[in-house]
């Protein structure tokens, strides 16, 4: 009987051809993001000290201060506090003790992820625990440590993945690593991979904050590669349809390895958040990291932050510098999730956190 894992090997390849070689260039067009709210989050019954990762589902915000703990927390657009997500909250005994790898609530339930097990674990709105559902990954694969996940509906999630027997070996993570895995989500069941890291992932040793950025439109995936040439990759059931090259103004697309040490590298751009529009086909949103003096010791003051839309209807995109003030580490978190062209971003300003609400003009 045929391996499962040289099963998932010939599945991945056929997964990863396409016969869409074409790559388009996106045309550069004026437009403007501009700034039309602000609240600040209540914090009176519960400081937020910090914030990793944020979701807009419905008129709620939920927010993921770091991926170490259980706690989470609920806000309305308004900037009320509404709940807590805590340790205390849910029937604890059940979680493993190790760091997840994200939350979902969906349908009324709160499901948390963890990487080291390859489980979700399901709790009502009560904090009830329901059940456990653990994916069956083929062999040597594994959810990522910070993964992004979707629950696309009662039957189906897609996790972002990786090959977790590399042994040190760059080339080894990065030629046999998926962008995304999907799953029965009544089952556990393995149902394929999709995505395919290009040669410069593995041709030395890369730094960086995240591999790629994953968005959710419709019943497709889009993947962005933070570093290097800004390629945007359409991957759907039947493998990569389409793809588009971003030439983003004061992106450097040059990748920069280092040899033993991360911090010995010279500074790479990168693209640190991706969103799509949960109303408008073929458009996205997202902001980009960029140094004016690359080299290690002479640029690390000299970074700036841009914003960025993409219209895929019109193969266009327009790009634009944020305040100073934003480019800060970990000052800022656009919530990916966009309806209506109403984008919403986390700002830390001392102790106070505000919710920013801006649209476009393009």
């Amino acid at each position: 009987m045929i391996k499962k894992s040289l099963v998932f090997s010939i599945l991945l390849f056929i997964l990863n051809c396409t016969a869409n070689d074409t790559v388009n260039t996106l045309s550069k067009l004026p437009g403007e993001l501009n700034f039309i709210d602000t609240v600040k989050l209540d914090q009176s019954i519960i400081p937020i000290s910090d914030f990793y990762r944020a979701k807009l589902i419905n008129d709620t915000i939920l927010v993921i201060p770091n991926l170490i703990g259980t706690n989470a927390y609920l806000y309305g657009i308004s900037g009320a506090f509404l709940f807590e997500l805590s340790e205390e909250y849910f029937d604890i005994h059940v979680l493993p003790k190790m760091a997840i790898a994200d939350i979902n609530i969906f349908q009324n339930h709160i499901y948390f992820a963890y990487w080291g097990n390859n489980c979700i674990y399901k709790f009502d709105l009560a904090g009830e625990y329901n059940n456990r559902l653990c994916f069956n990954y083929p062999k040597d694969y594994k959810m990522k440590s910070n993964s992004w996940s979707k629950i696309v509906n009662e039957d189906t999630i897609i996790i972002e993945s990786e090959y977790n027997n590399w042994q040190g070996s760059i080339k080894n993570k990065f030629t046999k690593s998926p962008f995304i895995s999907t799953f029965n989500f009544r089952s556990g069941e393995y149902l394929g991979s999709r995505g395919a890291y290009p040669s410069y992932f593995y041709e030395g040793n890369l730094a960086l904050q995240r591999h790629i950025l994953l968005a959710w439109q419709r019943s497709d995936v889009y993947a962005l590669l933070t570093a290097g040439p800004v390629q945007f990759q359409n991957w759907t059931a039947s493998g990569l349809v389409e793809e588009w090259h971003i030439p983003l103004e004061k992106h450097d697309e040059q990748v920069s390895y280092f040899k033993s040490d991360p911090w010995s590298g010279d500074l790479m751009d990168q693209i640190i958040e991706l969103g799509s529009d949960e109303n408008n086909l073929g458009i996205f949103y997202g902001l980009y990291r960029y140094f004016e003096n690359n080299l290690r010791n002479e640029g690390e003051n000299t970074y700036g932050l841009r914003f960025f839309k993409l219209n895929l209807q019109t193969n266009s995109f327009f790009e634009q510098d944020m305040e100073e003030s934003y480019a800060d580490i970990g000052s800022l978190v656009m919530i990916p999730t966009v309806k209506n062209d109403t984008i919403r971003f986390l700002k830390k300003e001392q102790e106070e956190v505000y919710l920013l609400t801006a649209t476009t003009l393009n």
